[in-house]
């Protein structure tokens, strides 16, 4: 019996000892499944969070702002994400999406799927959701907008039964995630409606830790390789770039430079039409880098000319090249990006011809550009009114930084101003443009000159140029708007004036004769009946006008 009492009493130790220990192993599994369902709720926190910030992101593309800092977030002394600050838009926060990074989560999960959400440019140029690498459609079979092009007044959408615009035209939608009953589900309508996706845990009980935060948006941040702009790289590749606050304050220096060389153009120009000449050139230097020149005139105020080369050329932000011409009327325009400005039909002057006399209007006005909203804006007025011209910062977030706008080069006699086109402007260091440069009194004269032999294309005829030319044939014949041509004296190299050289010309009423001239045709100032002046040089064949009133 009392054996009997003993084996009893063992049982009862033993019975009590394994009912304790599979209640712990319950407890224990309960609680690791509320661990894994706290875990997976908080990863759909942090995806629902990375989505809103992904969207902020893309419309911060979409308007031009830029990133003003990058704050890492922590949490219990670890890294798990970063605030982002912008110029215009609210701040975001993107978690990492990753917290196995030892490498003990995500192996046991494999039936447990986290949905990769995304943002992928299509080719009419609009950013849509994807899922899992796929567009993101809605019930009607379209692709979710992730950008708010059009959202304003849903042009884009179907007609509703009311009959008004677009009930399905409200654009830039951000999808919301959550779990319930262990399966993701979907909205793209503001948790109105939900679409059950796969399922937040494996087969096995285990969660799905390889998708815990497993890049499942975001796979890095880049800050670090570039002060100009940022790098988003998402789960399937996708780059977007958002340029940085150093990237804009270089735009408007940039900018500011511009204009600065647009005003110092414009004095050049004046400089040239006034005879002015040049008395130095001296470089501008910045941190030991020569930036520009200061360049000082003897009756013009000084100028300056920044070289207008920093950095890299963005990719698609361009800057507008702003010059001048001379057409054929001999008078210097603007021109952007090679042509000529037109406002209301007419050529912009970058000279004060003509300007009092009311038939142009107001010339010799210089253009002013401005960076607003990332897109270059353009004024002919003093700023009354803008014009929007191409955008200042490229898709990849780069500057659109172009190269030299004004080349400056000088020898001995002149300093020389190539422009972006090729226009070259020739002004004198010695005090007398004629140093070189011919000055015609008559400017249909020098026009037809400068059209016939202009050899290196700078709108200007140097004494070589005109000494090279053999013969004018009759160029100038029954050319009535030429009154004065003293500066055929130049022509060096004619030694005959054919048959008609001049011939009809009415207005014709001062000329210089070359002094290596031995022959005039009986025709070669036929019809000049205004021809009064007629100079020779000394060591001329011919010596009086009457010569020419007997041919």
């Amino acid at each position: 019996m009392k054996k009997l009492l003993t084996f009893a009493a063992l049982l009862a130790v033993v019975a009590f000892t394994s009912c304790k220990y599979d209640d712990d192993d319950i407890w224990n599994s309960v609680h690791g499944l509320e661990n894994r369902v706290a875990k997976l709720e908080e990863l759909c926190k942090q995806m629902n969070t990375n989505i809103s910030s992904l969207q902020t992101i893309v419309t911060a593309l979409q308007n031009n702002d830029y990133v003003t800092g990058i704050t890492p977030v922590m949490h219990g002394g670890k890294e798990v994400g970063y605030t982002i600050t912008f110029s215009k838009s609210n701040p975001i926060t993107i978690y990492h999406g990753k917290d196995g990074q030892n490498g003990e989560d995500g192996t046991d999960g494999k039936d447990g799927v986290t949905p990769t959400i995304g943002v992928k440019q299509d080719t009419d140029g609009i950013y849509y959701w994807t899922l899992d690498g796929d567009w993101l459609t809605d019930k009607h079979g379209d692709k979710i907008k992730a950008e708010g092009k059009d959202g304003a007044d849903g042009s884009d959408g179907e007609d509703g039964s009311d009959g008004t615009d677009g009930t399905n035209g409200k654009d830039g939608i951000t999808p919301q995630f959550k779990i319930e009953n262990d399966y993701w589900f979907i909205s793209y309508d503001n948790g109105n409606t939900w679409t059950q996706l796969g399922k937040a845990t494996g087969e096995n009980g285990k969660d799905g830790e390889d998708g815990v935060g497993g890049d499942s948006m975001f796979t890095g941040i880049d800050y670090k390789t570039s002060t100009d702009y940022v790098i988003f790289t998402l789960a399937d590749g996708t780059q977007i770039k958002l340029p940085t606050w150093s990237a804009f304050e270089a735009l408007q220096r940039l900018c500011n430079e511009t204009n600065t060389n647009l005003s110092a153009l414009q004095t050049i120009v004046t400089a040239l039409q006034n005879n002015d000449y040049i008395t130095s050139v001296d470089p501008l230097t910045e941190d030991g880098k020569v930036v520009g020149y200061t360049i000082k005139f003897a009756k013009s105020n000084p100028i300056v000319i920044y070289n207008g080369k920093d950095g890299t050329d963005g990719v698609d932000g361009n800057t507008p090249i702003i010059g001048v011409k001379k057409d054929t009327d001999d008078i210097y325009y603007w021109t952007l990006d090679g042509e000529f400005i037109v406002v209301d039909g007419q050529k912009i002057k970058a000279q004060g011809t003509d300007g009092n006399n009311g038939v142009d209007g107001s010339d010799g006005v210089t253009p002013k550009l401005e960076i607003r909203e990332s897109y270059w804006w353009i004024s002919y007025d003093n700023g009354t009114n803008w014009t929007q011209l191409g955008k200042a910062t490229g898709e990849n977030g780069a500057d659109g930084k172009d190269g030299d706008s004004i080349k400056i080069t000088q020898d001995e006699n002149n300093v020389y101003f190539e422009l972006v086109d090729g226009t070259i402007i020739t002004i004198s260091k010695t005090g007398s443009q004629s140093s070189n440069i011919i000055i015609f009194a008559d400017k249909d004269v020098k026009k037809r000159c400068v059209g016939l032999w202009d050899t290196n294309g700078d709108g200007e005829l140097s004494h070589e140029e005109v000494a090279a030319v053999t013969t004018i044939g009759t160029v100038f014949q029954n050319n009535t708007d030429i009154e004065f041509f003293n500066e055929l004296k130049y022509f060096s190299g004619l030694t005959a004036l054919e048959a008609n050289a001049f011939n009809g010309c009415s207005n014709l009423c001062n000329i210089a004769i070359p002094a290596n001239v031995a022959t005039i045709d009986v025709s070669s100032f036929k019809g000049c009946s205004q021809l009064m002046q007629v100079t020779f040089d000394k060591n001329s064949a011919y010596r009086s006008f009457r010569v020419l009133k007997s041919l």
